[in-house]
């Protein structure tokens, strides 16, 4: 049975589309490329295809390419060889596959990254959209995974009247849509939702100058709980926002705990509340910890402003037990790095999940490095045990129920190591049999090393959940 992802790839300008009106060049903020790094996540070598779809026709351009990948391997690949093209990509597999796309400005100066998909939804949710907010807007790029034309609308959590509706996506294509240049917008931060006859994938881009963020659109309406295994406050600058998305009916109290890292981590446990309407979303997490308090919060909490925080957040208090989800952003103050993550439901997780693209000083200019926090949401104790391709660096941990660990890969693997990694969870130290009740979910920081380079060459992405 063929293995379908789904990805949008830009080598160029992306043209922007407003309802069904195409806007200028220059709707978005940047030039663009796109990298994919293609993990082979089974026990067996697949063999994959690569199929493009241009934006502008919604027509496959170019003839399907074809490559190979070892078990357990990853490949890197840039998209595209002709340099005007921008559109999406269909990914086809005979084993299963994890992919990630880094997508940047040419020069590096701003980046991002996002997992793809293996299908679409009917309906798919954003929740953080951005128009005119300070400097920072956002873009979607919405692709067609069903097998035949699709008619695409949306609706925002913002807007009465004058939102996209009647967009048709050819099978496979993608078409974009500016928020910045919509008129019906009456927040600078609001969500969305996607509607559609065919099953679609989504993913946003919020830009402002110099700096880039991007997340994989969410094809359900989220859980009464999300988790979100990284988060950081006054630590070296870094600060989190939590956008949560009530996807119910009715207004609910959402009360989230921050829990400290087991391993790697810092701070105290605390939490914080506020309401969220239904349909609307509501910024957790730096409001809360930043001193002095932002003007106009009006939430509640119990963690000291100004202290410094390493760990994990999770739900743990919905008044109305509405359906929630949520999109993590982190930058570093005082410099144009930033990215962001789409949170987990409290019931998310697999005993293996794999991480297709690991760095340690690559690059002669960036010196990108990884590292990566895992939550262990299962019933018990588990005892995980992560190994990296082409490598004899490992890295353990015993992770109680809850609890979180994080692992840095600067200087633990080579110098110049472009890979991947994957962590299994076991019944014991021996490493030897699967732990079968263990979740682990997780998220990847891609950074530079090097203090000096204040360019935004954070990138993030969720650690993809495979067959142990």
């Amino acid at each position: 049975m063929k293995k379908l992802i789904y990805l949008l790839v830009l080598i160029v300008l992306v043209l922007g589309v407003s309802g069904v009106t195409p806007q200028p060049a220059a709707a978005q903020k940047f030039t663009y490329t796109s990298g994919i790094q293609l993990m082979n996540v089974s026990t067996s070598p697949g063999t994959v295809s690569f199929t493009y779809y241009n934006t502008s026709t919604g027509l496959q351009e170019g003839s399907v390419a074809t490559d190979t990948i070892a078990a357990g391997e990853s490949k890197n690949y840039y998209p595209h060889p002709n340099p005007g093209f921008s559109g999406s990509l269909v990914i086809s597999s005979d084993v299963e596959m994890a992919a990630v796309s880094n997508i940047q400005t040419p020069d590096g100066s701003a980046r991002a990254s996002y997992i793809g998909v293996n299908a679409g939804s009917n309906s798919v949710y954003l929740p953080t959209l951005m128009t005119k907010n300070g400097q920072n807007d956002t873009w979607i790029s919405i692709q067609n995974t069903g097998g035949s034309d699709a008619t695409v609308s949306i609706d925002y959590s913002d807007c009465t009247s004058g939102e996209p509706t009647g967009i048709v996506i050819k099978s496979g294509a993608s078409k974009q849509i500016n928020n910045a240049t919509e008129t019906c917008h009456s927040s600078k931060i609001f969500s969305g939702v996607i509607t559609s006859n065919q099953p679609v994938a989504a993913v946003v881009l919020q830009e402002k100058p110099g700096v880039m963020y991007a997340y994989t659109g969410l094809t359900n309406t989220g859980s009464t709980n999300p988790v979100m295994p990284t988060v950081t406050f006054n630590n070296s600058n870094n600060q989190t926002g939590i956008q949560i998305q009530n996807t119910g009916g009715s207004s609910t109290n959402v009360t989230i705990t921050y829990v400290p890292a087991l391993v790697g981590g810092f701070g105290s446990s605390c939490t914080e509340t506020q309401t969220v309407a239904a349909g609307a979303s509501v910024t957790f997490g730096w409001p809360a910890f930043v001193s002095p308090a932002p003007a106009g919060y009006t939430g509640s909490s119990t963690c000291v402003r100004g202290t410094k925080f390493l760990g994990s957040a999770k739900v743990t208090a919905n008044s109305a037990n509405m359906t929630l989800n949520s999109v993590v952003n982190q930058a570093k103050y005082g410099t144009s790095r930033a990215g962001a993550y789409t949170a987990f439901a409290q019931t998310a997780g697999t005993p293996k999940v794999v991480f297709p693209l690991i760095f340690d000083r690559r690059g002669n200019s960036a010196k990108l490095i990884t590292a990566f926090n895992l939550i262990n949401l299962g019933p018990s104790t588990t005892y995980v045990k992560c190994t990296f391709q082409g490598t004899s660096y490992t890295f353990t941990a015993a992770i109680a129920s809850g609890d979180v660990v994080s692992d840095n890969q600067y200087n633990k693997i080579a110098a110049n190591y472009l890979g991947s990694g994957s962590c299994t969870a076991y019944t014991s130290t021996a490493y030897t049999t699967v732990d079968s009740t263990a979740r682990l979910v997780g998220v990847v920081n891609q950074v530079t090393s090097m203090t000096s380079n204040l360019l935004d060459t954070l990138m993030i992405y969720e650690a993809i959940s495979a067959t142990p």
